[in-house]
C-alpha cells in the first residue's frame, strides 16, 4: 500500500514539473518579445533622430531660398529702377 502515495506524489510532481515547464516557456516567449520591441524602439528613436535632423536640414535650406529670394527680389526691383532711369535719359536725348 506504500507504493499508491509514492506514485500519487510522483504524478503530482510530473504534472507541476509541466506547468512549470509551460509557463517557463511563455515567460521566454514574453521575454523575447520585450527583446524585439526594445529593438524596435531604439531603431525607431534613432530614426526620429534622423528625420529630426533632416527637418532641421530643410528649415535651414528653406530660409536660405526665402532670403535669396528677397535679395533677388531687391535686384530686380533695382535692374527695374535703372532701366527707367536709362529709357528716361534715352528720351531726354
Amino acid at each position: 500500500m506504500r507504493a499508491a502515495p509514492l506514485l500519487d506524489c510522483e504524478v503530482l510532481y510530473q504534472t507541476k514539473a509541466a506547468k512549470a515547464h509551460e509557463e517557463m516557456v511563455k515567460l521566454e516567449k514574453a521575454m523575447e518579445k520585450t527583446r524585439e520591441g526594445m529593438t524596435l524602439r531604439r531603431e525607431m528613436t534613432k530614426n526620429i533622430a534622423l528625420l529630426a535632423k533632416r527637418v532641421h536640414k530643410l528649415d535651414d535650406e528653406m530660409l536660405e531660398l526665402r532670403r535669396s529670394s528677397a535679395a533677388t527680389r531687391t535686384q530686380i526691383a533695382n535692374l527695374e529702377a535703372n532701366v527707367s532711369m536709362l529709357m528716361e535719359t534715352v528720351e531726354d536725348l
